[in-house]
């Protein structure tokens, strides 16, 4: 009896299952408890978006941000005025970027790094309020998966028919959110060498099904557009009024403070003016950044760049929610620290296993502290900042 007890409390067995055990209660404790009732109401801006979302006419007229959109019109009709079915299909979208960040994570850099690192940006406070709203804003993170698959590509010859045709899914339905467009842009004229060598290795089928696939998405966006150019406008973030030299230098100038500063004002998502990003992330991501600027430079440049576009592109619409993608390659980077400040510590110690668990357990508290603080802002000060209650009004 008391052998299997010790079976059954070895490391290995214990872990399968205390670690997803961990996972599904911060999965539940970071988006969906108290999801309808965190606040005494709706924002504005969540009512708007769920006006716009209330009737297929309307998404058919402008789809800007159809894939939640309709996500959100199918729980409305499930459950009408109702602050769970509104909120939650933000939050799947979430979890559903999520997993695919941590599928990345660990492409990249195994499982240990993987599994702390997509907690990194799971508990991001200003993403976890972010993905608790109404609003369509959590589809920012659409890269993600763009890049999730086009690495699988890279990286793995299973699946890659399948995998090839979620790619092509993805960047379609990607199209959808403002500002991705510029994403896809830059990152085909990047990769346009790597895509077209990925595609000689599919067969001629699935390239075939894939453009059908591809026009069958686009066509009702391509319809909306020709009817009104306003959808164009949006999808490519184009601001509605210039602001001046100096207040745009300015605007840029606030949108890269936000992330690690201050912000330039109190928003719908934050507590007062404190800065996007915890000092977790940003100490971690100066370690990646030195890492991969001396082990993986094409790469860096490319996280540099979404960085700097997103900042350039917040900056000139004077929107911080289009800070979202720089926020992702972000945690991209802490991640890629943390890997590094691990390897560095097992390279003093390459045989004792002793120092090697230690720098597990230091590397999962800080992780640890991280999480606890997005749960804090997220679900405690947030919801009681006066700015909040101003905003969320009782219905």
């Amino acid at each position: 009896m008391f052998r299997i007890a010790r079976r059954w409390l070895a490391w290995g067995r214990l872990k399968a299952l205390v670690v997803p055990a961990l996972v599904l209660l911060c999965v539940f404790l970071l988006y969906f408890w108290r999801l309808p009732t965190l606040t005494t109401g709706l924002s504005p801006a969540e009512d708007i978006a769920i006006n716009a979302s209330s009737n297929l006419q309307y998404i058919v007229d402008n789809p800007v941000n159809a894939p939640l959109r309709l996500v959100q019109l199918a729980a409305l009709q499930l459950e009408p005025d109702n602050q769970l079915s509104a909120r939650a299909p933000s939050v799947l979208f979430m979890i559903s970027f999520v997993a695919m960040f941590y599928l990345l994570l660990r492409l990249w850099f195994g499982r240990l790094i993987g599994l702390l690192g997509t907690l990194i940006l799971a508990s991001t406070p200003w993403l976890v309020i972010i993905s608790r709203s109404a609003t369509p804003d959590v589809l920012l993170l659409a890269p993600l998966a763009i890049i999730t698959l086009f690495l699988w590509l890279t990286r793995r010859t299973s699946y890659r028919n399948i995998a090839w045709l979620g790619l092509i899914v993805a960047t379609g339905l990607s199209l959808y959110v403002p500002g991705v467009l510029w994403f896809v842009a830059a990152a085909g004229v990047y990769k346009f060498r790597d895509l077209r060598q990925i595609a000689a290795t599919t067969n001629i089928v699935t390239r075939i099904f894939s453009i059908l696939i591809l026009a069958a998405i686009l066509a009702p966006l391509v319809a909306a557009s020709v009817k009104s150019s306003e959808i164009v406008q949006d999808l490519l973030l184009v601001p509605d009024e210039w602001q001046g030299t100096v207040g745009t230098l300015k605007s840029i100038a606030w949108s890269g403070l936000a992330l690690v500063w201050r912000l330039p004002y109190t928003t719908d998502f934050t507590v007062g003016r404190l800065p996007l990003l915890t000092i977790v992330e940003i100490a971690l991501a100066a370690f990646g950044s030195y890492a991969m600027w001396s082990k993986a430079r094409r790469t860096f440049y490319g996280l540099a760049g979404i960085v700097v576009l997103s900042v350039l592109i917040a900056g000139l619409n004077s929107r911080l929610t289009l800070l979202i993608p720089a926020v992702m390659a972000v945690c991209v980077l802490a991640a890629a620290g943390l890997r590094y400040l691990y390897i560095e510590w097992n390279s003093i110690f390459p045989r004792n296993p002793l120092p090697r668990g230690f720098a597990v357990v230091l590397m999962v508290l800080v992780i640890g502290t991280h999480v606890l603080y997005g749960l804090h802002y997220a679900l405690v000060a947030w919801p009681r900042s006066p700015a909040t209650s101003r905003i969320y009004v009782i219905e």
